[in-house]
């Protein structure tokens, strides 16, 4: 039975918060109040404002992010004078379901709890990763007491995810960031496996922690005001 992602991470308590966070959101600029401005996207070609080969995607959610790709698309098509049929409503995202046959994770290494984190965060992108740490001992090597995710993972996300740097990975490559202790057990471990693969500087590791604390450091300044107990 696959257990669910949310198990490994904070639920909604009122007795203590464990860090903030926040985001914005990229809307068209229109006249009038901030509550007014309309939600939809636009697609702006640069050609009215003299950059001919630039289109633009303004505003929009991630909620529409495939059909607004199949508009952006569609616009460099006319520009181009290509007349070919979209096909992102046909072609599976990455992690759906395939017909391959399932990798088999009988020898991976890897506990049952997780190969179950995976294969809920991946989809059939998992097999990827449970091979990895099929292959190579020290890939089977969890990040974080706090989750089940594991060190092929940060090989997975350099290799084919074009993740780059540490906050890549712990905020936006898997949900490290938004666990309990924010990802900084892990920190470490990954910045550690992403200098080999991506050949950091030693200077360069040390930057990267750096720029991780300072995440951190933001999402805890509302104790600054606040009478919160640690």
């Amino acid at each position: 039975m696959l257990r669910s992602v949310s198990e490994y991470f904070p639920t909604l308590d009122t007795a203590r918060i464990y860090f903030s966070n926040a985001g914005v959101r990229a809307l068209v600029k229109e006249e009038g109040s901030e509550s007014s401005i309309s939600r939809m996207h636009r697609i702006s070609d640069g050609a009215r404002s003299g950059a001919e080969n630039l289109i633009s995607v303004l505003g929009g959610k991630i909620t529409g992010y495939r059909a607004i790709a199949e508009e952006a698309i569609d616009a460099v098509c006319l520009k181009l004078n290509v007349n070919a049929p979209c096909l992102t409503a046909r072609n599976p995202l990455p992690g759906a379901p395939t017909d391959k046959k399932p990798t088999d994770v009988s020898s991976a290494g890897l506990k049952d709890q997780t190969i179950a984190h995976l294969l809920n965060l991946y989809g059939s992108r998992a097999s990827e990763i449970i091979q990895l740490a099929g292959a190579l001992e020290h890939l089977r090597e969890p990040l974080s007491p706090y989750t089940p995710d594991v060190a092929a993972q940060v090989i997975f996300a350099a290799r084919t995810e074009q993740c780059a740097r540490l906050v890549d990975f712990l905020l936006r490559r898997t949900l490290l960031g938004f666990s309990q202790d924010q990802g900084q057990s892990a920190a470490a471990p990954v910045a550690s496996l992403l200098a080999q693969e991506l050949a950091w500087s030693p200077g360069r590791m040390i930057a990267e922690m750096e720029l991780y604390q300072e995440h951190i450091a933001m999402t805890q300044a509302f104790r600054d005001n606040s009478s919160q107990p640690e």
